[in-house]
């Protein structure tokens, strides 16, 4: 699930719900897409273990990718400050027949409520590296994914496990240099952020 949004200080709501330098959770009409889908994932966990034939169990992570690298929402010593990656070489990607793409070391939680996961997913909005131009004062200057990965198990075969994944993505909006003025680091971030959705654009 991705959302995407146009650089604009009229913008409202977005996948994540209202924007601002550091979002705050809260339930009214503009909760985004991320977050309804979250309690959605609980509320259809409760149904299906009502009755305790199965069970089921929760894990969720939250990267960004800044600046062209990866790195972790919810690892206060992998935040990059903004503008100055470049002495953090970020986290690697690879690829296996098994799990496909997986980022190492990235840091997984296991959650047993709506609550617990609204926590770390509000904890990487916070850390997410936004900036202030032209046209939004609180732009995204990177793509980030919060993953939620559901396994499900039937209580007589413990060996029969069902696995399950939602990501939940926000695309940081393409930017114009003329109309958001920026200069010096946030051109370049400006730069990446086309390029990565130009790339996304040529392979969906």
């Amino acid at each position: 699930m991705e959302g995407y949004d146009y650089e604009n200080k009229n913008t409202k709501t977005t996948v994540l719900g209202d924007r601002g330098v550091k979002p705050i959770i809260k339930d009214d009409d503009n909760v985004g897409i991320s977050i309804r889908a979250i309690r959605e994932v609980f509320d259809q966990a409760k149904q299906l273990t009502t009755n305790r034939t199965k069970t089921i169990k929760v894990y969720c992570s939250f990267l960004q990718i800044y600046n062209e690298k990866i790195f972790d929402l919810l690892n206060l010593a992998n935040i990059p400050l903004k503008g100055s990656p470049d002495g953090m070489s970020g986290l690697r990607m690879r690829w296996n027949k098994t799990e496909q793409f997986i980022v190492e070391n990235l840091f997984i939680f296991e959650c047993f409520s709506a609550e617990d996961a609204l926590k770390l997913f509000n904890l990487g909005i916070k850390n997410r590296i936004v900036a202030s131009h032209n046209m939004n004062n609180a732009s995204s200057r990177s793509h980030c994914i919060f993953t939620i990965n559901v396994q499900q198990t039937n209580v007589d075969d413990i060996d029969n496990v069902v696995a399950s994944k939602l990501q939940l993505v926000d695309l940081a909006g393409s930017e114009r240099a003329g109309l958001t003025g920026n200069t010096g680091v946030a051109y370049k971030e400006s730069v990446d952020i086309n390029k990565s959705l130009l790339t996304l654009r040529k392979v969906i």
